[in-house]
Protein backbone atom coordinates (compact mmCIF):
# COMPACT_ATOMS: atom_id res chain seq x y z
CA UNK A 1 0.00 0.00 0.00
CA UNK A 2 2.31 2.51 1.11
CA UNK A 3 5.05 1.40 -1.64
CA UNK A 4 2.73 1.93 -4.62
CA UNK A 5 4.20 -1.34 -6.01
CA UNK A 6 3.21 -3.02 -9.05
CA UNK A 7 5.08 -6.14 -8.49
CA UNK A 8 5.53 -7.97 -5.29
CA UNK A 9 7.57 -11.32 -4.72
CA UNK A 10 7.79 -13.60 -1.88
CA UNK A 11 10.27 -16.42 -1.44
CA UNK A 12 10.55 -18.71 0.87
CA UNK A 13 13.41 -21.26 1.32
CA UNK A 14 14.65 -23.79 3.54
CA UNK A 15 18.36 -22.80 4.33
CA UNK A 16 19.74 -26.03 6.78
CA UNK A 17 19.10 -24.47 10.17
CA UNK A 18 17.37 -21.78 8.90
CA UNK A 19 14.02 -20.67 7.21
CA UNK A 20 14.30 -17.60 5.37
CA UNK A 21 11.73 -15.32 3.85
CA UNK A 22 12.49 -12.51 1.45
CA UNK A 23 9.79 -10.19 0.11
CA UNK A 24 11.10 -7.70 -2.78
CA UNK A 25 8.61 -5.04 -4.36
CA UNK A 26 9.35 -2.34 -7.52
CA UNK A 27 7.92 0.62 -5.20
CA UNK A 28 8.86 3.84 -4.23
CA UNK A 29 11.46 3.04 -2.04
CA UNK A 30 12.50 4.98 1.32
CA UNK A 31 16.23 5.71 2.70
CA UNK A 32 16.14 3.14 5.47
CA UNK A 33 18.45 5.53 7.62
CA UNK A 34 15.91 8.82 7.61
CA UNK A 35 14.57 8.52 11.57
CA UNK A 36 11.34 9.53 11.25
CA UNK A 37 10.38 7.14 8.58
CA UNK A 38 6.12 7.16 8.30
CA UNK A 39 5.82 3.77 8.43
CA UNK A 40 8.71 2.81 10.16
CA UNK A 41 6.34 0.99 12.67
CA UNK A 42 5.18 -1.72 10.66
CA UNK A 43 8.91 -2.67 10.26
CA UNK A 44 10.03 -2.37 13.87
CA UNK A 45 7.35 -4.85 14.79
CA UNK A 46 8.84 -6.73 11.85
CA UNK A 47 12.08 -6.30 13.55
CA UNK A 48 11.01 -7.16 17.07
CA UNK A 49 9.53 -10.51 16.40
CA UNK A 50 12.38 -12.04 14.20
CA UNK A 51 14.91 -11.10 17.46
CA UNK A 52 12.36 -12.64 19.45
CA UNK A 53 13.01 -15.25 17.60
CA UNK A 54 16.66 -14.65 17.59
CA UNK A 55 16.60 -14.47 13.57
CA UNK A 56 18.11 -11.73 11.03
CA UNK A 57 16.44 -9.07 9.75
CA UNK A 58 17.77 -6.51 6.75
CA UNK A 59 15.83 -4.52 4.58
CA UNK A 60 17.62 -2.59 1.35
CA UNK A 61 15.60 -0.11 0.11
CA UNK A 62 15.66 3.50 -1.70
CA UNK A 63 14.00 6.59 -2.71
CA UNK A 64 12.75 5.37 -6.52
CA UNK A 65 14.58 1.88 -6.28
CA UNK A 66 11.99 -0.55 -4.29
CA UNK A 67 12.23 -2.36 -0.96
CA UNK A 68 13.66 -5.93 -0.07
CA UNK A 69 13.18 -6.94 3.41
CA UNK A 70 15.12 -10.53 4.08
CA UNK A 71 14.09 -12.89 7.42
CA UNK A 72 16.27 -15.77 8.38
CA UNK A 73 15.00 -17.19 11.51
CA UNK A 74 16.49 -20.56 12.81
CA UNK A 75 14.09 -23.48 12.71
CA UNK A 76 13.98 -24.48 15.81
CA UNK A 77 12.56 -21.35 16.86
CA UNK A 78 10.09 -21.03 13.25
CA UNK A 79 8.72 -24.66 14.26
CA UNK A 80 8.44 -24.39 18.17
CA UNK A 81 5.15 -25.08 19.58
CA UNK A 82 5.98 -22.34 21.62
CA UNK A 83 6.16 -19.99 19.03
CA UNK A 84 3.05 -20.97 16.35
CA UNK A 85 0.90 -18.48 18.66
CA UNK A 86 3.55 -15.72 19.13
CA UNK A 87 2.94 -14.66 22.48
CA UNK A 88 5.36 -11.59 22.71
CA UNK A 89 7.86 -10.94 26.20
CA UNK A 90 6.35 -8.67 28.86
CA UNK A 91 8.51 -6.17 27.19
CA UNK A 92 6.27 -5.94 23.96
CA UNK A 93 3.19 -5.75 26.17
CA UNK A 94 1.38 -2.53 27.95
CA UNK A 95 1.04 -2.26 30.77
CA UNK A 96 -2.86 -2.84 30.83
CA UNK A 97 -2.55 -5.62 28.43
CA UNK A 98 -2.71 -9.36 29.26
CA UNK A 99 -0.31 -12.20 27.20
CA UNK A 100 -2.96 -14.20 25.21
CA UNK A 101 -3.49 -17.62 26.38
Amino acid sequence: KHAQATRIRVDISNQGSKVALTVSDNGIGFDPLEKHQQYSFGLRGIRERVAYLEGVFDISSAPGQGTTVAVAIPRRAAFSPNNLGMVPPSWLLHEDQEPPQ
